[in-house]
């Protein structure tokens, strides 16, 4: 695990995890042949340690994670910037979890049909029909096991305590 180089600007696990679960997208960094890729998608948190997210059968991304499951996480807001009359001393105000971890497969039937239903939750409230069997089958439900998480914030220690508390971002 990397140590925070601006450790002041740490964020709490508690609060990490509680601003992971409100995000709304993700971008995903998965390890190709020729580098790294970044994803931006739907995603649900499954507190203490697990992420879900679904995709199609085939892809790159899915490419990736068969070649190296190694992945992280991303998810930010930014609140506002401040100027000053210095360039460099602008500022801006924002929030950043990062979540590292392996990806896998999701095969278990309960397991697909649990993620599926807490992204319709998520995205759709209680506004869905139930997942058909044929819309599980074809649909690739990955989880992300978390070995680590990562959050920063510049924001006043204030606005920073309210995180955990379930402000701080609008979904």
């Amino acid at each position: 695990m990397h140590k925070l180089r601006r450790s002041d600007r740490a964020l709490d696990l508690e609060s990490s995890r509680a601003f992971l679960s409100r995000a709304w997208v993700g971008r995903l960094a998965t390890v190709g042949p020729d580098g790294p890729y970044v994803t931006p998608l739907c995603f649900v948190y499954a507190p203490p340690d697990t992420i879900y997210f679904h995709c199609a059968h085939r892809g790159h991304k899915l490419d990736n994670i068969d070649r190296d499951p190694r992945v992280c996480l991303e998810v930010d807001k930014v609140f506002e910037v401040t100027s000053a009359e210095r360039a460099c001393d602008h500022s801006i105000g924002y929030v950043s979890v990062i979540a590292f971890g392996i990806a896998r497969r999701v095969t278990d039937c309960r397991e697909k049909s649990k993620a599926l239903a807490m992204l319709m939750d998520k995205y759709a409230g209680d506004s869905y029909p139930a997942v058909s069997e044929e819309e599980k089958s074809e649909t690739t439900v990955i989880a992300v096991d978390i070995e680590y998480l990562t959050g920063k914030s510049n924001l006043p220690q204030g606005e920073r305590r309210e995180l955990s508390r379930g402000c701080g971002d609008g979904h």
